[in-house]
């Protein structure tokens, strides 16, 4: 049970922070912003973050414009109806 936990955290974790890097782009934020952005946390990669600390700076890059994008996955019967 904790290891089926623990790939779940990983992946939210692997969301985040393809949704941080996302955002900078989407954005357009220079490289020095983004790493200011990342010293307000202390720290200076993203993938040193927490899972909070990576919620709240996706919360302020949406505050900031962003907007997260929706792709739903095909499910296999999807796939075979072609």
């Amino acid at each position: 049970m904790k290891e089926v936990h623990k790939e779940q955290l990983e992946r939210q974790r692997k969301g985040l922070l393809a949704l941080v890097h996302l955002a900078k782009k989407d954005l357009g934020l220079s490289e020095e912003i983004y790493r200011s952005a990342l010293a307000a946390y202390g720290v200076g990669s993203a993938a040193a973050m927490s899972i909070p600390e990576l919620k709240d700076l996706v919360r302020h890059f949406e505050s900031c414009g962003f907007e997260r994008k929706v792709i739903r996955e095909r499910r296999k019967t999807d796939r075979t109806r072609r």
